[in-house]
């Protein structure tokens, strides 16, 4: 099993993020889960419900397909896991707008998988709080991830123009030239005669303005 399990929390049009933090085997302590909210907009509560109710529909079905030497965490905390799990509002560094909290729910995802040990526990949390980063850390994301989009959008076209995951072939190109060449010069004449006909035609309804547009 992950030692995390990452969750975006969608709601009012407000991003904030939950993360499971699951034990060792051998310890006699139960599942984390943090919620994390730049704008403190989120209830905590319903958030934290809403997990535990996954987490032990999850033990329900997996105690039925799974023998219990399988199960990732001790015997005694998987049978009594809705008393186990605990909860933790975290403290963390705040938006200083009302639309950077997609931003701020990758950088805190960042920051936590850089700095969070292997099996995090409850007297880990102290090194996260409102001063763990400054908030334009996590706002400059929006250039960085703009930067990196233009990059891989050069880099996936060729210089003339062809884009490099397109399915057509240099067989494809040629035969395509070629019927374009063959359909030209099967309609040269007639193209000739309707562009005398167009000179005429403009001539005397005395919109040659038109041939200039079209030009420009």
């Amino acid at each position: 099993m992950d030692l995390f399990l990452v969750l975006f929390c969608v709601a009012s049009l407000h991003w904030s993020l939950s993360i499971i933090c699951f034990p060792d085997k051998e310890d006699e302590s139960g599942p984390i889960i943090l919620h994390l909210d730049s704008l403190g907009l989120h209830s905590s509560r319903s958030v934290f419900e809403n997990i535990k109710s996954y987490l032990i529909k999850e033990r329900n079905y997996l105690s039925k397909e799974c023998a219990s030497s399988d199960v990732p965490i001790a015997d005694r905390i998987w049978k009594s896991l809705s008393s186990t799990i605990e909860t933790v509002i975290m403290k963390v560094p705040q938006q200083k707008n009302e639309y950077d909290c997609g931003l701020f729910v990758l950088y805190f995802i960042r920051r936590f998988m850089e700095e969070a040990p292997d099996r995090l526990k409850k007297k880990n949390l102290a090194m996260f709080s409102k001063k763990w980063f400054k908030p334009e850390e996590a706002s400059s994301l929006r250039a960085k991830i703009h930067k990196l989009l233009v990059a891989e959008l050069h880099s996936s076209v060729k210089p003339d123009g062809i884009n490099e995951s397109s399915p057509s072939s240099a067989g494809d190109a040629i035969e395509c030239n070629e019927t374009a060449k063959d359909s030209s010069s099967s309609s040269a004449g007639a193209a000739t005669e309707c562009d005398e006909t167009a000179k005429d035609s403009s001539i005397k309804d005395g919109i040659t303005s038109c041939d200039s547009l079209m030009i420009e």
